[in-house]
């Protein structure tokens, strides 16, 4: 092989090897760019689903606040006061009833006095 043939046949292979080592660079290189600005973009994905909950939270305790007010001013009661009423409600109630079967008892017997005082002076 002649001298100059075989000079363009290494710098063909030097070529070769470099372009390689060049593309792999760049690919590596464009990974990394890739993976950076994916993190970046998690980052601030992140951030913006924070300040969102954030927000959220904010408005939710906000709008409790302003309910609990209204209900205050139009004197509502509570869930609690409403389920204290019932149970007095229902213990009067229980009461009302043992009452009432006291007193027809009581009125039974009455009568049954009344029938035996009219026997006996009647």
């Amino acid at each position: 092989m002649n001298e100059f043939a075989r000079k363009f046949f290494l710098a063909g292979l030097g070529l070769a090897a470099t372009t390689e080592n060049k593309a792999k660079n760049a690919f590596n290189e464009l990974i990394q760019k890739g993976e950076n600005l994916q993190s970046k973009e998690a980052k601030f994905l992140k951030e913006i689903m924070d300040s969102t909950e954030k927000t959220a939270d904010e408005f939710s305790d906000r709008f409790d606040d302003l309910k609990n007010e209204f209900m205050q001013k139009m004197g509502a009661v509570s869930k609690e006061e409403f389920e204290d009423l019932k149970n007095s409600v229902n213990k009067l109630k229980k009461q009302n009833d043992e009452h009432n079967e006291n007193l027809e008892k009581l009125t039974g017997e009455i009568k049954k006095l009344k029938n035996e005082l009219n026997k006996k002076t009647g």
